[in-house]
């Protein structure tokens, strides 16, 4: 199983929809190694780190999605798996 750690809850939650094991630190170290470490305990056996990048466009706001569909690709070792995200505003 991979595990995705994020820094916001809203990322968090687009990722579990997808029925990904996640979770997120609010970019607290401490945190962040608590809940890798029960992510471990469940199973997961690599993780990545995922971000929405507010920042490709001055107008957006950390946390905003622009609209469009999206194709998320996770590699982890011998394990790959494709998942398309739409998002609409």
């Amino acid at each position: 199983m991979l595990g995705v750690v994020t820094g916001l809850k809203s990322e968090a939650k687009l990722l579990k929809s997808l029925g990904l094991a996640c979770v997120s630190t609010g970019g607290q170290a401490r945190e962040a190694r608590r809940k890798i470490d029960r992510l471990i305990a469940e199973g997961a056996t690599g993780l990545i780190s995922f971000g929405i990048a507010g920042a490709l466009s001055p107008e957006l706001k950390t946390g905003d999605l622009d609209a469009g569909l999206y194709l998320v690709v996770m590699k982890a070792g011998g394990f790959e798996q494709t998942r398309t995200v739409l998002v609409v505003p």
